[in-house]
């Protein structure tokens, strides 16, 4: 999200004209660059809005809002310090502006400068308690830093300004999302989305509420309006992906993996998830082409060596997947899943006794899941040590492990 750009700051012409004249023909060609530069501010011609501001200021020093409004110009280019800098001299000349502490506030923000950016949003209201933007910038900044009952305070606040504020509703309702209110939060990017219905944030963010509600067909819904909108996203193309994969449509998955991957190749995600899709579909040398990908762009991604370790298994690459598990544990030594994958590799190998080593570094870190104990129950049978085995599928079936009550009555009478 660009909060500059959704809250109006290119267009932000607020609302004040102090003029601070040595004689009235001086006064009318100052006002008439500032007017010149607004004009170019608003047609997001950064570099001549600057031009002009600078030739009003060289007729009038004291233009408050010429500082103010070529403040962000330079904020649009970038420059948050020159930004800032023309904040404060807006603010030595009329200290008490209200729309220069929301810019002061916003810039300081920017600069990651909470504390200060907070004083600034809060005197600014403290000015003037119907400036909605600053209720609006306060509310981002709470979020910033996770105080979301302030910041849905805020976004409220400047709801009651303005109900027809399409980003104070998409923002009322992502305050919602991070405090897990998914309910509440629909709601909220409902009425963005009634007033601003191609408001990509929102939805994007509508499309990720209602995943989280397993609403899948309504989140494709609303990323297909995201295309319809800017059909050069990949991250939707992703997105859409991973719901066709949640639902198991892998061969619609991979299709839109396609698309992300053609728009950004160098997304290691998309090479990922692609794989596993494949995978899944058994399109095992597909999958094992992907996770190289994955690899070649994200060197220390353990899940990609595990899956990419998966698949050499089904390829009959012993070795290979073996090699492929000792890098996963070497980037991530705490997950279980690795010992236990690596487990079943050496358990193809028929390197019983290294398995049952894997398998009991698994349960040391997770005692609590039954295939574990399944696992290292059969392989202790394998070596000969059947009543050790059936204690472990006794565990396994009290941590509601089906496949071990059937072992149980098979090997344990």
């Amino acid at each position: 999200m660009n909060p500059a750009r959704i809250l109006g700051f290119n267009t932000y012409l607020l609302f004040s004209s102090f003029f601070f004249c040595l004689n009235t023909s001086k006064a009318q060609v100052s006002e008439f660059y500032f007017n010149l530069g607004l004009e170019y501010l608003n047609k997001e011609e950064y570099d001549s809005a600057i031009y002009k501001f600078n030739e009003t200021l060289k007729l009038d020093s004291n233009f408050a809002n010429a500082y103010l409004n070529r403040g962000l110009a330079y904020y649009n280019k970038g420059m948050i310090n020159e930004a800032l800098k023309d904040a404060y001299k807006g603010l030595q000349i009329d200290s008490l502006n209200p729309v220069a502490y929301n810019n002061k506030g916003w810039f300081h923000y920017q600069n990651k400068e909470y504390q200060t950016a907070l004083i600034s949003y809060n005197k600014s209201i403290e000015l003037d308690t119907t400036l909605e933007i600053s209720y609006t910038n306060r509310g981002i900044l709470n979020q910033a830093m996770n105080n979301h009952l302030a910041a849905e305070i805020d976004f409220i606040s400047a709801l009651k300004l303005n109900p027809q504020s399409a980003a104070a509703h998409y923002l009322l309702g992502k305050t919602y999302v991070l405090q897990q209110n998914y309910q509440e939060a629909l709601g909220s990017l409902n009425k963005s989305l009634s007033i601003h219905p191609q408001y990509i944030d929102a939805l994007y963010t509508r499309g990720e509420v209602r995943g989280i509600l397993d609403d899948d067909f309504g989140a494709i819904s609303d990323y297909l309006r995201i295309i319809e909108i800017d059909s050069n996203d990949y991250a939707v193309y992703y997105n859409i992906a991973n719901v066709y994969a949640r639902i198991e449509d892998y061969n619609k998955a991979i299709k839109y993996f396609d698309k992300s991957i053609k728009l950004n190749p160098k997304h290691a995600d998309s090479y990922f998830n692609r794989g596993y899709s494949k995978y899944i579909e058994r399109r095992y040398k597909d999958a094992l082409i992907d996770y190289n990908s994955t690899l070649k762009l994200d060197s220390t991604n353990a899940e990609a060596y595990k899956d990419r370790a998966k698949a050499k298994l089904m390829l009959k690459d012993i070795t290979g997947a073996l090699k492929d598990m000792d890098k996963a544990l070497y980037y991530n030594s705490k997950n279980p899943e690795y010992y236990y994958t690596r487990a079943v590799i050496k358990t193809e190998h028929k390197n019983y006794k290294s398995a049952i080593l894997d398998l009991n570094k698994a349960i040391s870190i997770n005692p609590e899941e039954g295939k574990y104990y399944c696992s290292r129950g059969l392989l202790k049978m394998q070596i000969g040590e059947l009543q050790v085995g059936c204690q472990d599928l006794k565990q396994a079936i009290k941590l509601g492990d089906v496949p071990s009550e059937n072992y149980q009555k098979q090997y344990c009478k």
